[in-house]
């Protein structure tokens, strides 16, 4: 499906967890375009991901996330060079809007995008966006000898986000691994690891099978 110009169908709204969950998943696997020079212009939002994995999740629960929100449509490529799809919003007003709630387009990392200041001053929305950010850019793990027990992992090479993470699972109780290799920490103490899946909790069903099948069997 080609883009699709929303540029009269946005609706602006009000801060909220679900607002927060959509941030964290910008900021997990997201871009957002802005671009206009003479006759060409690209403003869109793109949110990709594994299209073996996490298909559903993207095309159903994301999609649809999109939708409550912003009462607007979305757009689906998928790649035919690599394992990957795409979830594209289009529309000057939708990037527009993405800005004002503290995202800014282009490269991320050059950009020191973190945790926008309204989502870290209140918990429900950062737990909220920490679920976004983990369903998007982390995943479970299996640990432990004789019981399979599960660790659930985020990595970035972007300085502030993690800095912004840490700061944000600390807040919420958590104390997560020290920074591995500059890119990888961990929730790695089991019973913080059953307090994330209870406070926190996964959307993206890849991450809520492979925890269930990694805390309930012995390792044989």
């Amino acid at each position: 499906m080609g883009e699709i110009n929303n540029e009269n169908i946005i609706r602006y709204l009000e801060k909220s967890e679900k607002l927060a969950e959509f941030v964290g998943i910008i900021l997990g696997e997201g871009h957002i375009y802005s671009y206009h020079k003479n006759e060409n212009a690209s403003y869109c939002v793109d949110i990709t991901n594994n299209s073996l994995d996490d298909f559903g999740y993207l095309t159903v629960y994301v999609s649809n996330l999109i939708k409550e929100l912003f009462e607007t449509k979305t757009s689906i490529y998928k790649s035919k060079k690599s394992n990957t799809i795409h979830l594209r919003t289009s529309g000057i007003k939708f990037v527009r809007f993405m800005k004002e709630i503290g995202l800014s387009s282009g490269y991320k990392i050059r950009n020191k995008q973190g945790m926008p200041n309204w989502i870290l001053e209140n918990k429900e929305y950062t737990r909220a966006y920490i679920r976004g950010l983990i369903d998007t850019d982390g995943c479970v793990y299996r640990v432990g000898n004789g019981t399979i027990f599960s660790r659930i992992n985020f990595d970035s090479y972007n300085p502030k986000l993690r800095e912004d993470f840490r700061k944000a699972l600390l807040m919420l109780g958590f104390n997560p691994m020290k920074w591995m290799r500059n890119k990888t920490t961990a929730i790695h103490r089991k019973d913080e690891v059953f307090k994330y899946m209870k406070e926190i909790g996964f959307s993206n069903p890849k991450h809520q099978r492979r925890f269930e099948k990694f805390n309930k069997a012995p390792v044989v």
